[in-house]
């Protein structure tokens, strides 16, 4: 999934539709041209990551521990595209927002509080089963799909280590 295969969704005010933003992220939400299908792109200039960060090995890393991920609670990276300036994330959109914006709103009842914490407790065991280390598990970064029997998606990767095996403390 190439970038120039995907259109942006557009507000009425003319604006593209922001579903997220970071220290040096934006999240953009875009169609593909043909399937229509939603997807979240994760927009980072270079300029940005180099002023929080340093370097962009931060940004290197993310996308080298996320391309290899592939679990039904984990938001599915598809595709990077990366220029000169910046770095463009296809990642798997999740229309029902972050748990933390339900749970403010609306409140969650005890089952589907369970429920939330089974399906997190299932991503983070299988990060751990292949030495990853979230490190920064919190609402805002657990995606739902209410489609899905609200599923439970675990997001942003920045602050993920990998572990050497018999090192994990």
């Amino acid at each position: 999934l190439t970038i120039s295969n995907f259109n942006p969704v557009i507000q009425s005010s003319g604006h593209p539709v922001i579903i997220g933003s970071g220290t040096f992220s934006v999240v953009y939400l875009y169609k593909h041209k043909i399937t229509e299908k939603e997807y979240a792109i994760k927009h980072m200039l270079k300029s940005k990551v180099k002023e929080s960060c340093g370097n962009l090995d931060a940004v290197y890393k993310e996308v080298k521990i996320q391309s290899k991920i592939k679990h039904n609670n984990i938001t599915q990276l598809y595709s990077i595209n990366e220029t000169e300036d910046d770095f463009k994330l296809v990642l798997e959109y999740s229309k029902d927002g972050k748990l933390f914006k339900i749970i403010n709103k609306v409140g969650v009842t005890e089952d589907q509080a369970f429920h939330f914490f089974i399906q997190t407790v299932n991503a983070v065991y299988f990060l751990h089963e292949n030495n990853l280390i979230h490190r920064d598990i919190k609402p805002e970064n657990l995606l739902l799909n209410k489609d899905e029997n609200y599923n439970i998606k675990l997001c942003d990767f920045g602050w993920c280590s990998e572990v050497e095996i018999g090192n994990r403390k």
